[in-house]
Formats: C-alpha cells, structure tokens, sequence
C-alpha cells in the first residue's frame, strides 16, 4: 500500500474508532483503534526510513526503530497499549475504562508519530 493510503486509512479507523466507543462497542473499537496506530505506524516508517511493514512483528520492530530516534516521545509504551486493544479485539478482557484509557494513549502515539517531520 502506498503511504498517502496508509496516511488515509489513519484517519478513517480513527473515526470509526470514535463512533464505535461512542456506541459502547468496546471490542470493534479497539480493532478500529489498533488499525489507527498500525497505519500511522507504516505510515511514518516508510517516511523515514523505508523499514518492511508486512505483519505485527515489522511493525513493532519500527516502532522500535523509531522510539530510539525519538525516546522523549514514548512510542514503545503507547504502542504497547495500542496492541492490548488488538488483544481485546480477540478476548474481550478488559474494564470499559481500560480501553477507553488506552485509546487515549493510542491517539498519543498517532499524534506523535504523524508529528514527526519527514526526512529528505
């Protein structure tokens, strides 16, 4: 998928994320909310250094990559939290609160990660 698709698609499974919450559909809230940060994530890696984002484990390696440049803005622990709504996703485990409290750190993380300047 190109980037600007990727860069689209953040702003879509935000908002679907919203309308599911504000619904009190907890569990398709965090998909949506998930897909939100996997996008930003493939967005922004492709942006600065072209790094391979087909599946979980090449996402979280970027993250990674991304959180050493940039270790004040806490990538790593907001994504963390990013993928325990995929795991809600699947179990259904957490409190209302949980989730909603991790959704706000998801919109962090994608607000920091859609910050980042691109690199020439």
């Amino acid at each position: 998928m190109e980037p600007d698709r990727h860069r689209a698609w953040v702003d879509i499974c935000s908002e679907l994320a919203e309308r599911e919450f504000a619904a009190q559909r907890l569990v398709s809230g965090a998909e949506m909310a998930w897909g939100a940060a996997v996008h930003a994530v493939k967005f922004v890696a492709h942006q600065h250094s072209n790094l391979p984002t087909y599946g979980h484990d090449h996402v979280r390696l970027a993250v990674r990559r991304l959180n050493n440049e940039y270790p004040e803005l806490r990538l790593s622990s907001d994504f963390g939290r990013a993928e325990m709504l995929h795991r809600h996703f699947y179990r259904g485990h957490r409190q209302e609160r949980q989730v909603r409290d991790a959704w706000r750190h998801t919109q962090g993380l994608i607000s920091n990660l859609l910050s980042l300047p691109p690199l020439p």
